[in-house]
């Protein structure tokens, strides 16, 4: 990469998430020269400065997010808007918990671009795969607060679990958002999600996947073969790569969605 400078603008009002994917970048960030390394993602906030003095190959993967959304996104999610103030330090770490989880969803999503994935074809699929970055910037973010100290879970009753359980089965085949969940919950993201693990043994949104493929084996043994074609079916439900559904189908039943379609 060559040296470069840029400038997020106030009016723009977004965040621009830097990680560097080849060589230590030396950058001068909001008046401090610093290295960025691969284990460390930073943030651009409106009006600061960017600058690199690189003389290896370096590139850095750029992330922009609305700071509007997730200020309104934050609330619902974290019960609170600080983890979005700009700091000092603008680094995230990437070998923290919220880190790594941020590394795994920045690879997934990178990984589905490059690809030309069939999922960004879908508006279930691309939403929630936007909800999947966000959450983990957010938790980066958080984390990455002075002083930052993990919260408490507080209580979450039985019955808030069942009226989210009741909005995901009417809602099979729209996009769904943890952070929807949670104020149907009327709790935090984190507070809903260890609530799940705890009841499930997975978080909502795994919940919320093995109940689709429900639905989609429930379509197929009620299904005409003659009238019916598997891949529509899939795709009804977020499942956009035949074979990759195929496969998670027969791990989970003990047979190919075909077999199903015929019986």
């Amino acid at each position: 990469m060559d040296p470069l400078h840029s400038l997020i603008e106030q009016q723009h009002n977004f965040y621009c998430l830097t990680v560097p994917i080849i060589n230590p970048c030396h950058i001068k960030d909001a008046f401090t020269r610093r290295e960025y390394t691969r284990n460390t993602a930073h943030l651009q906030y409106p009006d600061h400065e960017l600058d690199s003095l690189n003389k290896e190959r370096c590139k850095l993967l750029g992330v922009t997010f609305l700071i509007d959304e997730l200020d309104d996104l934050a609330e619902k999610m974290l019960d609170t808007t600080n983890a979005l103030q700009p700091v000092n330090d603008s680094g995230l770490s990437l070998i923290t918990p919220a880190g790594a989880y941020l590394v795994e969803k920045l690879t997934h999503a990178c990984g589905e671009i490059t690809r030309g994935s069939a999922d960004l074809n879908s508006e279930l699929s691309t939403r929630e795969l936007e909800d999947d970055l966000i959450t983990a910037l957010l938790l980066a973010m958080e984390e990455n607060r002075p002083g930052y100290q993990k919260q408490k879970s507080c209580k979450v009753e039985k019955a808030q679990i069942a009226h989210v359980e009741d909005y995901m089965f009417a809602n099979l085949i729209n996009p769904v958002s943890r952070a929807r969940l949670a104020e149907i919950a009327g709790v935090s993201v984190r507070s809903l999600s260890r609530a799940f693990v705890k009841r499930h043994g997975v978080g909502p949104m795994r919940f919320l996947k093995e109940r689709r493929m429900e639905a989609v084996r429930m379509e197929l043994i009620n299904a005409s073969p003659e009238n019916t074609k598997i891949s529509d079916v899939a795709l009804q439900y977020g499942f956009t790569e035949l074979g990759k559904f195929s496969l998670l189908y027969k791990s989970v039943y003990n047979e190919k969605p075909s077999e199903t379609l015929k019986h």
